[in-house]
């Protein structure tokens, strides 16, 4: 889609639509930061926040203004290293957050089916 600049210089547009500051609905992300910062497990609970519409299923505090499918692509992870930090983080979600429809986690990068949940 080309911009139409002259609209764009004149016409104020669309407020865009964060689900919360920096992250905008609609979008695909990606989060870098060095090895052993804990970067799967922050992308693993920001999904759950936002898959998952039980407070109890936020356990960062996210708040996240809206909720919906989430498709978590694992780039890093094998899938059995990406099941161990699923399994981790289950420990700490209530049973009706555990059974949010939402997260869906497809094969991943290096391979492997991890988990679908509809």
């Amino acid at each position: 889609m080309a911009l139409d600049l002259l609209a764009a210089f004149e016409q104020e547009p669309p407020a865009l639509d964060f689900i919360w500051s920096g992250f905008l609905a609609g979008t695909v992300g990606a989060l870098i930061a060095p090895g052993a910062t804990g970067k799967s497990f922050w992308a693993l609970q920001a999904a759950m926040a936002v898959a998952c519409k039980e407070s109890d299923g936020d356990l960062l505090q996210l708040r996240p203004t809206r909720s919906g499918r989430v498709i978590y692509m694992a780039g890093e992870d094998p899938a059995a290293v990406l099941s161990h930090r699923v399994h981790a983080l289950g420990k700490h979600l209530s049973p009706k957050a555990r059974a949010c429809s939402g997260l869906i986690i497809p094969d991943t990068i290096l391979g492997g089916t991890v988990a679908t949940m509809t």
